[in-house]
């Protein structure tokens, strides 16, 4: 350690992490992924820790927030600091110190000679601290913490520093980098910021009178989330104009004018979400989520039935979250059977046709809850379930139940009837037209479910129902898509046993993940799963603390239900490669790279 090294006043890092090190020809793979130019070339590889640090909230509390260092290797002359700030992101994993190449500012930087300096921001990675992606009270300090932080970080590993430090920032990260320049204004440090590089960062908003949102963004939930920030900050009407005056413009052609009363109850339903937001503080994306997608369902049932209503077609409206009971697991809710039940039976005693919303519930605490994927029909046959229903019909954009996704799949066939328990099977392994939670509730009872074409009403489709054998029988292939291949063995070479194999189903419940497959031997356990709710990092590191394990990241998983040879030569032959396979009687699968 050389004798100069100080603790800094601020951003001393407590924890760090090595994560190895990035070969330079593995960086420049990555380029094509990133947009970035061939004429880029890195020239070392990168030496990457991920690192946590003391910083301070915007309330002056001390608080915890993460990063990540990546250092060039072979280099023996003093190096510059460049600090990337990265765009707006939603998930708290999709961060640099968690992932390492999601610091491409960073890494990318540190392969051409830099010391890259890549924050997470609070509330992201290891921060327990709400997001605030347009924050610059907070911002701009907590970013200049990491870079002294670093500075004393790199001093203790031997590492020079000269005494320049540039500042990159894209979209939020360009927002972010400002508040570094103006934080470092109010606030001087030991250093200055000698450069920056400003990419596509929000400014001056309330300024600018040509500022839209596009309509069709990337990740729907960005549509959601991303205006809601700006909003929040700079007070403008960004909400209405994405979300509530769509809506609004449609009224008018379908009322000719007349919509005062639709147009209340639907200002109604935006202005509840609004305020809600406006009041409450962010600490739950997923529980923000429910709140604000689910008035695309009241809003869109309320035109509905107001517009049956005016053409002579007479319904009651009905607030779906009056009578489905659930638990506060957000974006895929546990019911309460006793309570929905009892709920529905009041809520529709009396009534005939009822327009309703699916997907939606409440929760005791009075929150709105979403079901989880094909939560629409599953609220059909909830419904069916308590009010003894004779079927439930399903509309699709498909002709009913096929033998594979004919987006994936060439000549598919239309099953024209199915048990519930081969059709159970199906949704289990991933056919995505019907989800296993859709008909177990209709089994119970035996309500016949029909699936059919909206776009051909009058054919016949697919009939679930009970006994009813596979018509017509022949393989059925289901593929599920980014997922992840774990391997598992013991560190001392040990059987994976019973206790092990308890550990490791404990940890995969603690992180939500939802276990595909599994195949295990003497010494080793293999499992795809798929990480929905983007813990999978830190079941790794829970993981890696007693077993060797070893990951591959976007695999898919092939299915073949009632598989013969020539379907498995079909598959062996059509994908990559196979990297794990199983079969039992009538279902057969691989995992494929």
């Amino acid at each position: 350690m050389q004798e100069a090294c100080k603790d800094p006043e601020s951003g001393k890092i407590v924890n760090y992490t090595s994560k190895g090190v990035l070969p330079a020809d593995y960086i420049n793979s990555l380029k094509p992924s990133l947009g970035v130019p061939d004429s880029f070339s890195a020239q070392y590889d990168v030496k990457v820790y991920s690192v946590d640090y003391e910083t301070t909230d915007p309330n002056g509390n001390d608080v915890i927030a993460s990063g990540a260092v990546y250092y060039p290797q072979g280099l023996d002359e003093p190096l510059s600091l460049l600090s990337g700030q990265h765009g707006l992101t939603i998930k708290r994993s999709e961060v640099a110190s968690l992932i390492p190449v999601y610091g491409y500012l960073g890494l990318f930087g540190a392969s051409i000679g830099y010391v890259g300096i890549q924050p997470d921001y609070l509330g992201l990675g290891n921060s327990t601290f709400p997001y605030y992606p347009v924050y610059q009270k907070s911002n701009g300090k907590v970013l200049l913490d990491m870079v002294e932080g670093v500075q004393a970080f790199s001093c203790e590993n031997d590492i020079e520093l000269n005494e320049n430090l540039f500042v990159i920032g894209y979209s939020n990260g360009g927002y972010n980098s400002i508040a570094m320049h103006d934080e470092l204004s109010k606030n001087p440090r030991t250093f200055d910021i000698d450069a920056s590089v400003i990419i596509a960062g929000y400014f001056d908003l309330e300024r600018d009178d040509n500022f839209s949102i596009p309509q069709k963004l990337v990740r729907p939930s960005w549509a959601i989330y991303h205006p809601y920030v700006i909003n929040r900050t700079y007070n403008l009407n960004i909400i209405d104009k994405i979300i509530r005056e769509p809506y609004v413009n449609m009224l008018d052609d379908l009322f000719d004018g007349e919509k005062v009363e639709v147009n209340q109850k639907v200002t109604a339903l935006f202005d509840g979400v609004l305020s809600f937001l406006r009041n409450t503080d962010i600490k739950e994306y997923s529980m923000i989520y429910d709140q604000v997608v689910s008035v695309g369902e009241l809003v869109s049932s309320t035109i509905i039935s107001k517009y049956m209503n005016r053409e002579g077609m007479e319904n009651s409206w009905l607030d779906a979250r009056h009578c489905i009971k659930t638990d506060t697991y957000f974006r895929d809710a546990n019911l309460y059977w006793n309570d929905t039940e009892a709920a529905i039976e009041k809520e529709v005693d009396g009534k005939s046709t009822i327009i309703s919303q699916g997907f939606i519930g409440r929760a005791p605490n009075g929150l709105t809850t979403t079901l989880g994927r094909e939560g629409s029909d599953y609220s059909a046959a909830i419904f069916a379930y308590a009010l003894r229903a004779e079927s439930v019909t399903i509309w699709k954009d498909v002709p009913g139940l096929l033998n594979g996704d004919p987006r994936k799949f060439n000549d598919t066939v239309l099953l024209h009837q199915i048990s519930y328990r081969e059709a159970i099977e199906l949704a289990f392994y991933g056919a995505s037209v019907i989800h296993p939670k859709t008909l177990q509730p209709l089994q119970r009872k035996e309500i016949p479910l029909y699936v059919k074409s909206f776009e051909k009403p009058q054919s016949k489709g697919t009939v679930v129902s009970k006994g009813k054998n596979l018509d017509p029988l022949v393989p059925c292939y289901i593929v599920k898509s980014d997922q992840t291949l774990l391997k598992l063995s013991s560190k001392d070479f040990s059987f994976i046993v019973e206790d092990n194999i308890s550990e490791i189903f404990a940890l995969l419940h603690q992180y939500q993940m939802r276990v595909e497959m599994i195949q295990n031997s003497a010494i080793s356990f293999s499992i795809c799963i798929f990480n929905k709710y983007g813990k999978l990092q830190h079941l790794l590191e829970a993981l890696q603390s007693k077993f060797k394990v070893e990951i591959t990241d976007g695999v898919s998983l092939y299915t073949i239900r009632h598989f013969d040879k020539p379907s498995i030569n079909f598959i062996k032959s059509s994908v990559g490669k196979i990297l794990l396979e199983q079969r039992t009687l009538r279902t057969a699968q691989f995992v494929v790279k």
